[in-house]
């Protein structure tokens, strides 16, 4: 458990100890009541007004089949400004189906999916990226041939608009000028990130973890509203899985944006999700707020592979 082996011995000694399994799968024990150690909640502000964001994200009746396999059954969740919306479940309980769906990269064999208000649900998945909405994958997508300016510039390119054909080939002034542009703001995505030792290394010869640091900086560089990380922290180090929660909350910051974010790191889940979605074969068990789904009973049993007494 980061990092650290809190146990050693046979399978049969260790799932006797649901404390620690628990620790490790859901990441984190149970607290001490205040008085033992523990920090007693802040009360709330008497009088304060609790106004919820405004929605700008939602699905409806999500489903979707593979064959006799039902990945997705009428899956239902709402993402407001400013949040971050946790996606939890075990392997297969179709979290990634719902990004798919979601992000229109996977036909929907039914549902609703409405961005701002607006329909999306039978819009490509470019007319999504357009629209505002970014999307990461568990494997970083970047072009291989490129630096990490190169690739940083290209997107750049593609949200602030460049010069067109004849202009770059008359090599006229706005060409130099929209040049510097893009030069400038690169290099601010780079700094922002990190990335100024990678510059001028091709993405394929980057780490996992810095390879995902420049998918996250091409996602910024597109400026979108709504972004969809799909287990950001999957294949690096715990040293920069412990950085990656700043980041990401400087990144929602900087972008004003909302996010979705499936993650198997549970230490890195509750520091980052404001709200979660747990997930179970398919279908949504529970959401709320971070310490009640982790305490749920059926989300305790999906990872533990026991019913809670």
């Amino acid at each position: 458990e980061k990092g650290q082996v809190v146990f050693a011995g046979t399978t049969e000694d260790l799932m006797g100890r649901e404390d620690i399994v628990r620790a490790v799968m859901l990441g984190g024990r149970e607290k001490s009541a205040p008085g033992n150690g523990a920090v007693a909640p802040t009360p709330a502000v008497p009088g304060a007004a609790l106004v919820a964001p405004e929605i700008v994200f939602e699905a409806s009746g999500l489903r979707k089949r593979f064959g006799g396999v039902v990945a997705v059954a009428d899956v239902d969740f709402q993402l407001r400004k400013g949040e971050i919306l946790g996606f939890i479940g075990p392997n297969g309980a179709g979290k990634t189906t719902v990004f798919e769906l979601v992000s229109g990269h996977l036909a929907m064999d039914a549902g609703k999916v409405m961005m701002f208000g607006t329909d999306i649900s039978d819009w490509p998945a470019h007319r999504r990226a357009a629209f505002g909405l970014g999307r990461s994958f568990q494997a970083a997508r970047l072009w291989s041939g490129l630096t990490v300016e190169e690739t940083v510039s290209v997107a750049v390119t593609k949200s602030m608009g460049g010069p067109g054909v004849i202009q770059s080939l008359l090599v006229l002034p706005t060409v130099r000028r929209s040049e510097r542009r893009v030069a400038k703001a690169a290099d601010e995505i780079i700094d922002l990130l990190g990335l100024g030792d990678y510059t001028d290394r091709l993405t394929s010869d980057l780490s996992t973890g810095t390879r995902r640091m420049v998918e996250l900086a091409v996602i910024v560089a597109m400026k979108p509203s709504v972004v969809l990380l799909d287990e950001p922290s999957a294949g690096i180090a715990q040293a920069e899985t412990e950085a990656l929660g700043p980041v990401l909350h400087e990144t929602r910051d900087r972008l004003d944006c909302s996010m979705m974010l499936i993650e198997h790191d549970m230490g890195l889940m509750r520091a980052m999700a404001d709200r979660i979605v747990a997930m179970d074969t398919g279908c949504v068990v529970t959401t709320g707020a971070p310490e009640d789904v982790f305490s749920h009973p059926h989300v305790i049993e999906s990872y533990l592979g026991t019913p809670v007494p």
